[in-house]
């Protein structure tokens, strides 16, 4: 492992305060750097850890600050476990803030991110997921009994639409269908941002032209129909068991929720729930395919009911193809991480990518191997898909709910074989990465 003195040598600077060495990291230019990370994010963090150990810098040119990146479950909790005033986390998604709203639970800091999300996990989680249990497995099984049998078929096509569909109905519910068809319409063209339009955000020239203009058109008719939506909910009386209409319910100090705050909520939560999910139950099913022994185990947990297994696909799933591949924090006040003293205003990043893949943690961490999660819990923060801390996503209880109901429904009724001989290699699809040829596979009556 690094120390600093090795770090001295690979390029650190020696002010001579040894306690001020910087972490190694590539030499590489800054813009190299950030491509490398942009473009293969787990495969570049991947190279560095080995190459650098557990923590390394970036330096990405963006925003004049480096990355430094943490690959070890004590440094993580470190971090994860530090005052949410002094370890900042909205800052990194303000890049999304044109999308999501500047009152998205993702730009939120300290107090009032904890306040926020504490209202959007009791809409999430417990009793309220309850409630909604039903309904998705009937939304999925719906989808699934659809699918065609003998013939190749794109699971990120067949998926986005049933995450789409079980998405809006926990928040919208399943009425006024005909009113929300075009809300559908353009959540779908929302959800394929790609680097380039994020990047294009913090140039207010591009706006007006090209690929830039065109998705903020879509971001605006989008919102004019959320905003009716909204209206017609409080007009009505928002008295119904949907998301919406417990944020439109909610009471705080006397006073609801505005429309502008309720639509940044709605919009974080079905964007980032439809992006993350879809990518969670692709990737689930298209390993299996790949894998005719693990397979059968999880198609007999299906038909047994064994949903114990079938979580364990998905967390081992989430363990190989990670839905983002580190959380960022920025420092409010200096703090030492590993022997570095690191000054305040750094931006440091747990990486979900090197920990889950870190053989100390994960024995054979490149097998696919569910096993691993049966009948126990990995080291605390060695299983980090969604963040940690104060922060932790709050539609991980969800997204999980989902994806195990999908397995059970889709395994008790196919056997699945990929399309092809050669995998699929990882693309970007919007801001998750999915198979590179949209996950073919073939379905055949699971007897």
């Amino acid at each position: 492992m690094w120390n600093k003195a090795q770090a001295l040598s690979a390029g650190g600077v020696n002010t001579g305060c040894p306690e001020r060495a910087t972490p190694p990291g590539p030499a590489l230019p800054p813009q190299l750097q950030s491509l490398a990370l942009m473009r293969h994010p787990d495969r570049s963090t991947l190279r560095w850890h080995r190459r650098y150990g557990d923590v390394w810098k970036v330096r990405t040119g963006m925003r004049g600050r480096d990355l430094v990146l943490l690959a070890d479950p004590a440094h993580i909790r470190q971090v994860f476990a530090a005052d949410p005033a002094k370890v900042h986390g909205g800052h990194a998604n303000a890049i999304f803030a044109p999308l999501m709203g500047e009152g998205s639970l993702m730009l939120m800091e300290a107090g009032e991110h904890q306040r926020t999300r504490q209202l959007l996990l009791r809409q999430l989680t417990g009793a309220a997921l309850d409630a909604h249990r039903a309904a998705i497995t009937e939304t999925v099984a719906g989808h699934v009994a659809r699918w065609p049998v003998g013939q190749p078929v794109s699971l990120v096509e067949r998926v986005e639409r049933l995450c789409l569909d079980v998405i809006l109905g926990v928040v919208f519910g399943d009425h006024e269908t005909a009113r929300l068809a075009p809300l559908r319409t353009h959540v779908e063209a929302l959800s394929r941002v790609t680097p380039t339009v994020l990047a294009g955000w913090f140039f207010p020239a591009l706006q007006r032209v090209g690929p830039w203009r065109r998705y903020l058109n879509t971001r605006d008719r989008y919102d004019a129909l959320l905003r009716t939506e909204i209206g017609a909910r409080r007009a009505a009386g928002a008295t119904g068991r949907y998301l919406l209409d417990g944020l439109l319910s909610h009471r705080e100090a006397g006073a609801g929720l505005s429309d502008r705050t309720v639509r940044d909520h709605v919009t974080t939560l079905v964007l980032a729930g439809y992006s993350a999910t879809s990518a969670a139950l692709v990737w689930s099913l298209y390993e299996l395919a790949l894998r005719p022994p693990v397979l059968r185990r999880a198609q007999r947990a299906a038909d047994e009911r064994d949903d114990e297994y079938l979580d364990a696909v998905v967390k081992e799933t989430l363990r190989v193809r990670p839905l983002i591949p580190h959380v960022t924090r920025r420092l409010v006040e200096p703090m030492e991480i590993a022997g570095y003293e690191l000054a305040a205003g750094t931006e440091i990043a747990p990486s979900i990518a090197a920990v889950q893949h870190n053989a100390v943690h994960h024995p054979d961490p490149e097998r696919f191997r569910p096993g691993r999660f049966a009948g126990g819990s990995p080291a605390v923060n060695s299983w980090i898909p969604f963040g940690g801390g104060a922060r932790r996503c709050v539609g991980a209880q969800y997204s999980m709910l989902e994806a195990t109901t999908f397995l059970a429904e889709v395994l008790r009724r196919y056997d699945v074989s990929p399309a092809a001989c050669r995998r699929e290699p990882a693309r970007r699809h919007g801001i998750a990465f999915m198979p590179g040829r949209g996950g073919r596979v073939v379905l055949a009556r699971h007897r």
